[in-house]
């Protein structure tokens, strides 16, 4: 398995919705078409979407280095992660603290701040447990996500490594399953909490990861019938953000979340298996495939920039800001880390 196809414009579309979301937040857009803006703007579709792929890769590479040495290496996995994740994060965070030293957050603002609750939560992004703290800090809220995909690395891993194949596949298939059940008690147990910040959590949402994790494990078993993916893609897109506008948390936390992590893996299969479909062309044309590359990036400056310029300069910066920090900062780091994996045979992954 080289480069699987279709996942960079994947990535592609799931920061698209999130970028419009924020967009919208933040300007006065012509409210009366709502549910449009929502439906476009979709950004916890685009953040979910976000969680399946990951899934979906992370158990393709491990399960790609278990087949080509019969072993797991954590130490190589973290080493991996670490490069590729932590030198734009930290950079982010430094960047953002300084600004807020200045004082430049506070001109001209936009985004709501407030200098406690700025370094409470900044404290909480540094450890990547900002998905705990709920909303609070514009400039850092968007981190909650970053916090679930660490919080996933540090699991999910181990468990393939220490447990094994057989087990692991239990382990997912299960939490997938009973992930309903354990956002309905979640709530149960701590109403107070509000919904909003309870869909930010780790054991909230560690099913769309899951989810993405079973794929990869059950990728050569899985059929499909390829008629179904229009009706996929318009209850995704469509009839799921109607049921939440809706019915609320009613449909979110019992089965929602759950029904639109089998249809993004649903479409995800779609496109990996059929890169020469048209939905498959769209999402590898090399436009569409470079913004998924830079999605890393435009997700951590995106807050930074619609919180402190009008559209659409914000999102210029954005774009400008990401394709920087790809070609300062994470280029280089995933040159030293093919450097030091180069001796294990596996610095590509």
């Amino acid at each position: 398995m080289g480069r699987i196809p279709s996942l960079d414009g994947l990535r592609a579309l799931s920061i698209a919705l999130v970028l419009v979301k924020h967009s919208v937040m933040m300007e006065p857009f012509d409210r009366h078409h709502a549910f449009i803006w929502d439906v476009i703007g979709n950004g916890d579709l685009g953040v979910t979407i976000f969680f399946v792929i990951s899934g979906f890769l992370i158990t393709s590479l491990l399960l790609k280095e278990r087949s080509e040495t019969g072993q797991l290496s954590l130490s190589r996995f973290y080493i991996r992660r670490a490069f590729r994740i932590l030198p734009p994060y930290y950079a982010f965070l430094i960047i953002l603290l300084l600004l807020e030293e200045t004082g430049f957050l506070h001109i001209g603002l936009r985004g709501h701040t407030d200098a406690v609750a700025f370094r409470l939560h900044w404290q909480a992004s540094l450890l990547f447990l900002r998905d705990y703290m709920g909303n609070g800090s514009w400039w850092t809220d968007h981190t909650w996500s970053l916090s679930v995909e660490e919080q996933f690395y540090l699991l999910w891993p181990a468990c393939l490594a220490l447990a094994g194949l057989v087990k692991s596949k239990k382990v997912a298939v299960a939490l997938v399953l009973v992930s309903p059940a354990i956002r309905v008690v979640s709530h149960l147990l701590f109403p107070r909490v509000g919904m909003d910040r309870e869909l930010m959590m780790f054991h909230i949402r560690i099913d769309s990861l899951m989810t993405g994790c079973a794929m990869a494990i059950f990728y050569e078993h899985l059929q499909f019938k390829w008629r179904w993916t229009l009706p996929a893609a318009i209850f995704l897109f469509v009839v799921s953000p109607y049921l939440a506008d809706h019915l609320h948390g009613y449909y979110a936390l019992p089965f929602g979340l759950s029904l639109d992590n089998l249809a993004i893996g649903y479409l995800l299969l779609y496109a990996v298996r059929n890169p020469g479909s048209l939905f498959g062309r769209v999402l590898n044309h090399r436009i569409v495939a470079h913004i998924g590359v830079l999605s890393y990036s435009l997700y951590l400056w995106q807050e930074l920039f619609l919180g402190k310029f009008p559209f659409p300069w914000g999102l210029l910066g954005a774009f400008l800001a990401a394709e920087l920090s790809w070609r300062v900062i994470e280029k280089p780091s995933l040159k030293l880390r093919d450097a030091v994996l180069a001796p294990s045979g596996l610095a590509a992954t």
